[in-house]
């Protein structure tokens, strides 16, 4: 209840995202390192998401869209649908949709990272369409977002850099 929220102080609050939230990040490696290495940070990434409610059938985003957020999938049914030509340029989708190339939509319901990619560069395009399946629920987080909980810290300023630079690198979508 917002009204019971707005009653709690600011540090009440962070420990509630950090509580809510911090087990759906840590499915992704650079969110799991900050916890480990930068906890001040982490906290700070915790409140940054953004909590998203989707009825069946919404479509989150669409092929061909610039990629704005990063998603954090966390409950619910979820469907990617591609055309398999594109599946090679398709952007970070979750680990178990890699072993499935031959399918042209995949429909899980686990805790994961999508479109990670936009959180490094402003220039990617989806190259599927993901859709709520069922009432579902998922993080999202933007570079802004990424920019504004990183840059107080130096040391996970760098960490991020190199990590973008390392991905950008070696990801086959770019």
């Amino acid at each position: 209840d917002s009204g019971v929220h707005g009653l709690l102080s600011e540090r009440l609050k962070s420990e509630l995202a950090l509580n809510q939230r911090s087990a759906y990040l840590l499915v992704h490696p650079l969110f799991s390192f900050m916890r480990e290495n930068h906890p001040e940070v982490f906290r700070e990434l915790c409140e940054s998401f953004t909590p998203n409610v989707y009825a069946d059938g919404d479509i989150i985003f669409n092929s061909g869209r610039v990629a704005e957020c990063m998603y954090v999938t966390h409950q619910g049914r979820f469907r990617i649908q591609y055309r398999v030509q594109e599946l090679d340029n398709v952007a970070v989708t979750p680990s178990s949709f890699l072993k499935s190339r031959a399918m042209e939509e995949f429909v899980f319901d686990d805790s994961e990272w999508i479109c990670e990619v936009s959180l490094f560069t402003a220039k990617f395009v989806h190259q599927c369409t993901l859709q709520s399946e069922s009432f579902t629920d998922a993080f999202t987080f933007s570079r802004k977002d990424l920019f504004t909980c990183v840059v107080r810290s130096p040391r996970s300023t760098g960490f991020v850099y190199r990590y973008a630079q390392e991905y950008i690198a070696v990801a086959p979508h770019m």
